[in-house]
């Protein structure tokens, strides 16, 4: 086994029970399904996809915050259903977790000192003066001030809710932080602040992230290797250089050719699919993006194979030859920068 490997999901499917319209009884739903993935120490996996992909579920279930119903997570080689004791905790402690909405995932009742202090409180033997001088620290390094340990929630702003959330995350020194669409919500100024906050950080404590996220900008910007899903499985994964510069699968295209180009004069990419997304109470069999693709015939009523190139980028497509007939690669190329931001210290 890979050493560095932190994180690894295998054959991960995730089902809930839900009402059926008539409402007279319920059915098995799969959030996500057959989802297999890798997380290294120091780098960064982006998971990309359309709303209601499962990007979300992948996360929880990653951060054992919701159990598996079929497949195994494990952590350094062992399942985390197995883990009890001191090594649930050490794997607590090791995964921490930066929910999407800043102002849901504080508690208003709290002070940020005492928000920022509960992963000491649970992982830590620190003394209160211990705790007290490393929230400080991290408020700081977050960007905002060791004062601001006695303010609550509702007197900052978004990104500042934001920095209080990374602050939290990262106090207890965890390997892989989980982010999920962690810089959604912020304005462009505030995203490429926090992006570049991400980054540092990452440098200076060598941990790894799963950034969850639509906007390719900011995959481009942090993303060492990509993982492309579609109503709950992995359409293509790889390294995300090679995927932003060549895409493999027709959904992958889509959604860069979906992306907006600030320049008039460069043609637009006519991949994007009009179709309606199929329900994901009742998926399309075989490839489940066959209703929407322009390469589907009669092939893809079954399920596709996982093809993996000389690139190590893993498809799941029937039509992998026809694909870069299709449009350009050239016209798919996604915005290269995302805004530079000379300070990270947004007060």
């Amino acid at each position: 086994m890979n050493e560095s490997l932190i994180l690894q999901a295998r054959n991960v499917q995730k089902d809930y029970k839900v009402r059926t319209r008539s409402g007279w009884g319920k059915v098995n739903f799969s959030a996500i399904s057959d989802i297999n993935l890798e997380v290294a120490a120091g780098e960064t996996v982006c998971i990309v996809g359309e709303s209601g992909c499962g990007k979300s579920t992948l996360a929880r279930v990653l951060a054992n915050l919701s159990p598996a119903s079929q497949g195994k997570v494990l952590f350094h080689g062992q399942s985390i259903d197995a883990l009890s004791g001191v090594d649930r905790k050490a794997m607590r402690k090791s995964v921490q977790f930066i929910f999407q909405d800043p102002y849901a995932s504080l508690n208003p009742r709290l002070t940020l000192g005492q928000i920022i202090a509960e992963p000491l409180e649970n992982f830590t033997h620190m003394s209160r003066t211990e705790q007290k001088e490393r929230v400080a620290l991290t408020l700081e390094r977050v960007g905002l001030n060791a004062a601001d340990a006695n303010r609550r929630p509702k007197e900052l702003s978004g990104g500042q809710r934001q920095r209080v959330g990374i602050a939290r995350a990262i106090i207890a020194d965890p390997e892989v932080i989980i982010a999920d669409e962690a810089v959604s919500a912020l304005d462009v100024s505030v995203k490429s602040q926090i992006l570049n906050l991400l980054s540092d950080l990452q440098r200076e404590r060598g941990m790894a992230y799963v950034f969850i996220t639509h906007d390719v900008s900011v995959v481009r910007s942090i993303a060492d290797r990509l993982v492309v899903m579609y109503l709950g499985r992995v359409m293509e994964t790889g390294s995300a250089e090679e995927i932003l510069a060549r895409p493999r699968h027709p959904y992958t295209r889509m959604l860069l050719s979906a992306v907006p180009v600030p320049d008039p004069s460069r043609p637009m990419a006519m991949e994007v699919s009009h179709d309606e997304i199929p329900s994901a109470l009742n998926p399309p069999q075989g490839c489940v993006f066959r209703t929407r693709c322009r390469l589907a015939d009669e092939a893809c009523k079954t399920r596709p194979p996982i093809t993996i190139d000389a690139q190590g980028v893993a498809t799941s497509c029937h039509h992998l030859d026809r694909v870069s007939e299709h449009v350009p690669a050239h016209q798919l190329q996604a915005p290269k920068h995302v805004v530079p931001v000379a300070s990270n210290n947004l007060k």
